[in-house]
């Protein structure tokens, strides 16, 4: 009995293990995803910017530490395939946050009675800490 008992926990801790996995690698996609979007609209306000002016006019342009003197007719195709090539990262990276979230989906309904434990156990932990730091600054 004590070793099933035994087994039954370190299974559960395996799956919590995995699902804060899950998570956790599901964050990271997101921030990647913000990061590459945030880089994309700043490749199309250099783009915008660059529209308006004529083909021969010199551009700098920094690539990995090192300046690049190019001209406008240069620059501008190259943006916009940077920006294409974006656009598909970002749509395979949702791609890949939708998969994670799927997991966890799935594990949280194989596990439901385990997950329900470890959120009981969160909020316990979260009202102690509560308790812990429950005094009054003046």
């Amino acid at each position: 009995m004590e070793r099933s008992g035994a087994q039954e926990e370190q299974s559960e801790q395996i799956v919590l293990m995995k699902y804060k996995q899950l998570q956790s690698e599901t964050s990271a996609l997101v921030a990647k995803i913000l990061e590459i979007e945030e880089e994309k609209k700043e490749h199309d306000l250099v783009s915008d910017t660059l529209k308006g002016l004529e083909d021969s006019r010199k551009c700098w342009r920094l690539v990995n530490g090192v300046l690049f003197e190019k001209t406008r007719a240069d620059v501008i195709p190259e943006l916009e395939s940077q920006m294409k090539n974006m656009d598909g990262v970002i749509r395979q990276l949702s791609e890949a946050v939708a998969l994670k979230k799927q997991e966890i989906f799935k594990l949280e309904q194989q596990y439901e009675s385990v997950m329900k434990q470890a959120k009981i156990k969160q909020g316990q932990q979260a009202q102690q800490q509560e308790v812990k730091a429950g005094g009054v600054l003046v």
